[in-house]
Formats: structure tokens, C-alpha cells, sequence
């Protein structure tokens, strides 16, 4: 009977080394897509950046944000796009070009209609705000650290496999 318990038991480095590849694959393949994602918002930030085109948006809620003592201005804002449809944007902005802006306001934007994901969506930038422009990189640091955790994961599967 304690034979035939030890055939149909898996080894732990067949379990390890499998679920090792199976989350390699799933990270490396949502790192790539986060990856060219980011490559290509930041291509139309850019652009976005370059164009000389100006639309104005009306300012409709303001957050004022403190982390670790320092302080993230978020505004609100409606623009409308070509087709007359209205987007609302939300944005952090500068310091001194928080203390210009208040609800209600209209302000300078510069918008640009893009598509990312297989949807269409609007960008926009504030006019005056000298912030970097926002990208998905917390998203392809967590599927770096999948990546990592899956290697760390297949080489513990090694050691077990190499000690059996």
C-alpha cells in the first residue's frame, strides 16, 4: 500500500518547475503587452507634446492629494472631441500651475484621439503643466516582478530536482 502512495504522488520539482513555466509565460507575454503599450502612449504623448493645436476644456473638480509630505494637485476637466462627444479628463498637475487654475475655469488643452487596447480614447494635456505624463509603469514593474518570481520559483524547482 505504501508503494503504490509513492507512484501516484507528483514530486515537488515537477510541480514547481510546471507552474514555474506556466507563470513564466503568462508574465513575460502581459509584460510584452504592457511594454508595447507604454511605447506607444509615450509616442503619442509625445506628439500630443509637439502639436500646436489648442482646445479648451472647462476645469469641473480639483483634489488636493498629500503623500509622504508632498502634495499632488489632481484636476478635472471636460473636453470635447471632434464628433462633439464630451470626454472627462482627470490630470495632476504642477504646483505653479495649480495656483492658476480653479473649478470652473476654462482652461488650455492641447487633445489628441487615440487608440490603445483596441478602443478609441482622448488624451489630454493642460497646456501649462510641466509634469511627466502619465504612463502604465507600475503595471510592468508588477509583471517584472511575475517574471522574477517565476524564474525564482523554476530554480528552487531545480535544486529540487538536482537533490532527488
Amino acid at each position: 500500500m505504501n508503494n503504490q502512495e509513492t507512484e501516484l504522488n507528483t514530486p515537488i520539482y515537477k510541480i514547481l518547475l510546471l507552474s514555474s513555466f506556466f507563470l513564466f509565460l503568462f508574465f513575460i507575454t502581459l509584460f510584452l503587452i504592457i511594454k508595447n503599450a507604454n511605447n506607444k502612449l509615450s509616442e503619442y504623448y509625445s506628439s500630443l507634446e509637439k502639436s500646436e493645436d489648442i482646445y479648451f476644456g472647462i476645469l469641473t473638480e480639483y483634489n488636493q492629494v498629500v503623500q509622504n509630505s508632498h502634495t499632488r494637485h489632481i484636476f478635472t476637466y471636460n473636453v470635447a472631441d471632434s464628433n462633439g462627444e464630451i470626454h472627462e479628463i482627470t490630470e495632476s498637475v504642477d504646483n505653479n500651475s495649480s495656483y492658476k487654475m480653479r473649478v470652473g475655469d476654462t482652461v488650455a488643452v492641447k487633445k489628441q484621439l487615440i487608440e490603445l487596447f483596441g478602443k478609441t480614447r482622448m488624451i489630454s494635456r493642460i497646456a501649462i503643466n510641466t509634469l511627466p505624463y502619465p504612463l502604465f509603469s507600475f503595471l510592468e514593474n508588477l509583471s517584472l516582478a511575475g517574471i522574477v518570481f517565476s524564474l525564482l520559483l523554476g530554480l528552487l524547482g531545480f535544486l529540487k530536482l538536482v537533490r532527488a
